[in-house]
């Protein structure tokens, strides 16, 4: 069984309805090498952004991808863009939507295990798509975000000027 049916398996077995989520966006497979899942990635993201992430907001959602769960927490991810490598962009910041999150004005949480996390000040590579309610979304939950560490971006392994020479190549 491969790693992305494995974790999916995981995810309807814990009744968290997230599932929903993975498949509006989409799973990598492993079997792929990372120049592979990057142009994989990069073929099914409309925007692709680099920058730092400048401020996160929880919010409630009644979200079409979460039938019957009611409201749920989501957390609107604003990224200071330094560099468009894909699409266009008119605006210096980028929001992006990614279920989950904390309400501090009720104490409340909706977790998911699929969703990535992100910290204020970090640097990171996100590969975009627009959802239903036009609203950006990671194209792929589990690698369209890519933190940039020690001059590499994880979790792909990339280093920092091959992601962006290959992206350059493929616009």
């Amino acid at each position: 069984m491969t790693r992305s049916w494995i974790i999916i398996f995981l995810i309807l077995a814990a009744g968290l309805g997230t599932a929903q989520w993975a498949v509006a966006s989409s799973v990598t497979p492993t079997s792929q090498s990372p120049i592979e899942q990057l142009h994989r990635l990069t073929d099914q993201s409309s925007l692709v952004v680099f920058g730092q992430v400048s401020r996160q907001t929880t919010r409630y959602s009644e979200d079409e991808h979460f039938p019957g769960q009611g409201e749920i927490i989501v957390t609107d991810v604003d990224i200071a863009v330094k560099r468009v490598l894909k699409g266009r962009l008119t605006r210096a910041t980028v929001t992006l939507v990614v279920p989950g999150g904390c309400s501090l004005e009720d104490q409340r949480c909706f977790m998911t295990d699929i969703a990535p996390s992100f910290t204020d000040g970090e640097s990171v590579a996100v590969f975009l798509s627009l959802n239903s309610r036009h609203q950006w979304q990671l194209s792929d939950i589990l690698i369209g975000k890519e933190t940039l560490e020690g001059g590499y971006f994880r979790p792909l392994g990339l280093a920092r000027d091959m992601l962006f020479h290959h992206l350059r190549r493929s616009k």
